[in-house]
């Protein structure tokens, strides 16, 4: 052979070997950014800050004001990593969608950290190799009220064992109201809203299983994960319930914050509580915990009562 063939043969190779070593940013995030259409993902990223203002939890804005000039960048890739880098602290799980239209699972860097009774917005990171548009659901066995029907009785359900009380601490759900989308857009990169509630204070661990339109998991079995959050407590409000003669009472109170959600969330309460009616019934001293947040009380002694409002 040749000394030129020997050279051509090499150079060859040598080409065959590049690949193997260019796209680390495919690898990184299994996404081609290069085959990602940016106005279609510009568009999402819009609906997506839309949607965590309508919902009170905002972007900062110094994010916001990062992704606005990443969406006006005329380097579409470099737009794309920079957006990425931005929610990448918000993001609490990364769906990876394969080829085969198989759903894995792993965690994303938002720290799990809540407070008691309050919601927290996270952002899930979907990586859709397949391009599939059916709904991506969340399951747990840690969310669901603590209460069960019971069939022929006038009592229109019952609590479950204390174990399931235990266990089903949380309200684990994705947002998919306007202007966010009831399925995934097809789009190799896109993000969710999960949002998740904690009845109680300290540390649980959630299950978290994702399913993207009744796929089975892959083969590793990765569709399911596994979080501990840390859960700072309620405050605790001490209510001073008096009659009109200033003697100690009992009342009825409907507590809401500025989104009208009622405190404490009717699907998670616990005797003497009822989940079947808004209100809550406290005596003279007496408590309630609420999250840090801003609230309106209507409260009233009975039908024989004039019903009040205030805010605190």
């Amino acid at each position: 052979m040749t000394r030129k063939a020997k050279y051509r043969m090499r150079f060859l190779a040598f080409l065959f070997l590049l690949p193997f070593t260019a796209p680390a940013q495919m690898l990184r995030t299994g996404v081609g950014n290069s085959a990602m259409s940016f106005q279609p993902f510009a568009d999402e990223i819009r609906q997506l800050e839309a949607a965590l203002t309508l919902i009170g939890q905002p972007l900062s804005k110094i994010d916001h004001n990062k992704i606005e000039a990443a969406l006006s960048m005329s380097d579409t890739e470099s737009a794309i990593r920079s957006i990425q880098a931005i929610l990448d602290k918000e993001v609490l799980v990364v769906v990876t969608i394969n080829s085969e239209g198989q759903p894995s699972v792993r965690h994303g860097k938002a720290q799990p950290s809540l407070v008691q009774d309050d919601n927290r917005a996270f952002l899930v990171q979907v990586i859709n190799q397949a391009g599939v548009s059916a709904p991506l659901t969340v399951k747990s066995p840690n969310t669901g009220a603590v209460y069960v029907p019971s069939s022929g009785s006038p009592e229109p359900a019952q609590h479950l064992t204390l174990s399931d009380v235990r266990e089903r601490w949380a309200d684990i759900s994705l947002f998919s109201q306007p202007p966010m989308e009831a399925g995934l857009s097809g789009l190799p990169l896109q993000y969710e809203i999960l949002i998740v509630t904690s009845r109680d204070a300290g540390q649980r661990m959630a299950q978290l299983l994702f399913d993207v339109g009744g796929r089975y998991p892959d083969a590793n079995g990765q569709s399911e994960t596994s979080i501990l959050f840390n859960i700072a407590p309620a405050r605790t409000i001490t209510l001073h319930v008096q009659d009109s003669d200033g003697r100690p009472t009992t009342a009825s109170f409907v507590f809401q914050d500025s989104f009208g959600r009622i405190y404490p969330s009717q699907a998670k309460r616990l005797a003497p509580d009822f989940y079947f009616q808004p209100q809550v019934y406290r005596s003279d001293g007496e408590s309630i915990q609420l999250p840090p947040g801003s609230y309106t009380v209507t409260f009233t002694g009975g039908p024989e009562y004039l019903t009040e409002t205030r805010r605190f």
